[in-house]
């Protein structure tokens, strides 16, 4: 028998070892606890990294613009034009949803794919002429390049595959170095002084227009002359301008106009009326419109000349276009015989040209695309337009002021291809 003593120290020993074993159940119940909530948040980690990687590579979502991608029939000389900007596009839109960019911004600027050749040349002819080699249109030139890349849709530079090295690619970039006329005594020792004459085009298209044709002209102080002609895809009113400074700018001559197609006095009569009268409406239009930017400035209303198109022969240039003549040394008291009698310095004349031209371009292409819906569009209608394109550049080509300037230039046969096959292509005079 074990005495009372004795029973109270093993009753305690039993009740300490119950404690230890309830203890070291806890402790290990509590790790067990604090490991499976450690592996099942590194499992769900685990889990939404794999899903975000996987919606990563899996494409845009459902409902989303699909990729873009480039028919396989597509070859040749279309693949030649637009397959690098369409392809850079299309790498664009492979990244994710998030981060996709305009298909416009991995294009080249036009400013950079459209520049003055000459602009990267460093010729004798240039050093010598100094200030001669300035580009008077630059500005006119660059603005309006960046502003139809921002504006017009799917606007892309039309390029030349002939394989003939005497083709029309070659007449795209002309140039020639002449002995420069100078008003100075030169002694027999001196360096004969070199002229460049230079003269460069660049045709674009877009949605809204069939031809965009931009021609740079420089012979130095002795001419410069910035042209611009569009072409719509309808039979609106072609946008035609041209720029001009001579000698230096003793004589500036600018002249914008909305060029109608559609006569009221008969021509077109072939097409039909309901058409007719539809198209005479819109191109009323047109017309309204610059008449209301022209109400604006009262030094580029002058009266046209009968030096190049008679009365009778006016018919693709509106009653009243922008016409303004100028010359820079002119005073408000001088009489230089081109100035109208709203005068005005030379330099405020430059600035007026500078807003004239980006209002008639925007106003342009803003009722050029406003229009476009409302046009047909099929491979009769598309006929029509190229006929109606080929007359007026057929009329106006044979009256070319510049004709002359570029035969003293180039010589009279490659003046004749510049006016016919590359300012105004679709002339019917090509091989006269």
């Amino acid at each position: 028998m074990l005495s009372s003593g004795h029973y109270n120290i093993v009753s305690l020993s039993m009740r300490l070892l119950l404690l230890c074993v309830v203890f070291q159940f806890h402790s290990s119940y509590c790790w067990l606890s604090t490991k499976s909530s450690s592996n099942n948040h590194r499992i769900s980690t685990t889990t939404a990294t794999k899903r975000a990687i996987r919606m990563d590579t899996e494409g845009p979502p459902s409902g989303s613009t699909a990729i873009p991608q480039i028919p396989v029939s597509l070859k040749g000389k279309w693949d030649r034009h637009v397959h690098a900007s369409v392809g850079t596009a299309t790498a664009n839109r492979r990244r994710r949803p998030g981060n996709q960019k305009s298909p416009t911004t991995s294009v080249p600027p036009l400013t950079s794919q459209c520049r003055l050749p000459w602009l990267q040349e460093d010729t004798p002819a240039q050093r010598l002429n100094g200030d001669d080699c300035r580009n008077i249109f630059f500005s006119h030139w660059n603005w309006q390049l960046e502003y139809f890349q921002k504006h017009l849709t799917n606007v892309q530079v039309n390029t030349c595959h002939d394989d003939d090295e005497s083709s029309l690619s070659n007449l795209l970039y002309v140039k020639t170095t002449k002995p420069s006329h100078s008003n100075h005594d030169i002694s027999d020792d001196a360096p004969e002084q070199q002229q460049q004459q230079q003269i460069y085009t660049i045709s674009l298209q877009s949605d809204e227009y069939r031809d965009i044709r931009m021609t740079y002209l420089h012979f130095g102080k002795h001419a410069q002359i910035f042209r611009c002609t569009c072409y719509p895809r309808s039979d609106m009113p072609i946008l035609g301008m041209g720029m001009m400074q001579f000698a230096g700018g003793q004589r500036n001559v600018a002249i914008l106009d909305f060029q109608p197609l559609l006569s009221s006095h008969g021509e077109n009569e072939e097409v039909d009326d309901g058409i007719n009268n539809e198209s005479m409406e819109r191109q009323s239009e047109y017309i309204s419109k610059l008449l209301e930017i022209r109400s604006s400035y009262p030094s580029f209303q002058q009266p046209m000349s009968n030096r190049h198109f008679d009365p009778n022969e006016q018919r693709y240039f509106t009653a009243n276009p922008f016409i303004g003549k100028w010359s820079e040394t002119a005073r408000n008291d001088q009489d230089d015989g081109i100035n109208n009698t709203d005068r005005k310095d030379g330099t405020l004349l430059w600035q007026e040209l500078q807003t004239i031209h980006q209002e008639c371009v925007q106003t342009h292409v803003e009722m050029t695309q406003a229009t476009r819906q409302d046009c047909q569009h099929n491979e009769e209608q598309h006929q029509r337009i190229l006929r109606l394109h080929s007359e007026y550049d057929t009329f106006v080509a044979a009256k070319e002021p510049a004709s002359q300037l570029l035969g003293s230039a180039f010589g009279k046969d490659v003046a004749h291809q510049l006016v016919h096959q590359v300012i105004f292509p679709l002339s019917s005079r090509k091989s006269e």
